[in-house]
């Protein structure tokens, strides 16, 4: 995991975890959070805070949301099969990076920032992890 390189990397040079923030952007917010997640839940280690800008809840949710050039919606026209769309997203899926089941057990400070004409990641991904912090 690279991000984990880098923490491991500025911790060994003699930071203070409690100095370091954690900033992901877009497809990078699914990799700050696991890291945030890995640290807290895992090591008891946290970080100052996670900085999370146009973040998404998962991929699987990304891409049935998603619409190239904000008109040609990629998965939409499976939408009337959901057990296709969700095998299709399943099997060719490496990785999911579920943002909203790791947010809520990330007890650090997190801020989410979101551009409400976001045209590759839709606002309502923002919202949904905005209200499912710390529950």
């Amino acid at each position: 995991m690279d991000a984990r390189t880098v923490w491991n990397y500025i911790v060994d040079s003699g930071a203070d975890p409690k100095n370091i923030s954690i900033m992901g952007q877009s497809l990078g917010t699914g990799v700050s959070t696991a890291l945030a997640h890995r640290l807290i839940t895992e090591e008891n280690v946290s970080p100052n805070s996670l900085c999370l800008i146009a973040p998404f809840t998962s991929i699987p949710e990304l891409l049935r949301t998603y619409s190239l050039f904000k008109f040609i919606p990629i998965l939409q026209p499976l939408s009337i099969f959901p057990r296709v769309q969700s095998w299709l997203l399943d099997t060719l899926l490496a990785t999911h990076f579920n943002t909203k089941s790791l947010i809520p057990s990330i007890t650090t400070n997190i801020m989410l920032i979101h551009a409400q004409d976001d045209i590759d990641v839709h606002p309502s991904h923002s919202k949904f992890l905005f209200e499912h912090i710390h529950e």
